[in-house]
């Protein structure tokens, strides 16, 4: 038996641009999530996953420079690992953890709050050889 077409969609990737742009369009131009699910082959839940991401992460729109002691790159960066739908978390040289996102909350079973600061080789409990982590 022969598959169908149209039941053999090739996987889209949206980039963060796109996904908000979608978002956007229904809750500022008023377009139906039924009528952009179906022009842009997304599910409803997929839709539903982008606007709960950008309103868990619209407070970095007004954020206008650095928090104290990291640099804007730092910011940025924690933005991107905020706006992802993948366990993410950035560890410092010195093996400290500092931004882990939701689905690292899932996963792991810790929030950022309980985590962020903590020796990822503790937390984690994975074993690291010492000398990465000493202070360069």
């Amino acid at each position: 038996m022969k598959e169908s077409d149209s039941s053999k969609r090739e996987r889209r990737h949206f980039s963060g641009q796109q996904k908000s742009a979608i978002v956007k369009a229904q809750l500022i131009d008023g377009k139906s999530v039924a009528d952009l699910c179906d022009q842009h082959f997304i599910q409803p839940t997929q839709f539903y996953q982008w606007q709960k991401q950008l309103f868990k992460n619209g407070d970095t729109a007004f954020e206008r420079k650095a928090k104290p002691g990291e640099s804007m790159s730092a910011s940025i960066a924690f933005a991107v690992v905020n706006s992802t739908a993948e366990p993410v978390f950035a560890v410092r040289l010195s093996g400290e953890i500092v931004a882990w996102n939701d689905s690292a909350d899932r996963l792991f079973g810790f929030s950022s709050e309980q985590i962020s600061g903590k020796p990822c080789y503790e937390v984690l409990q994975v074993a690291f050889p010492h000398s990465m982590y000493q202070p360069l």
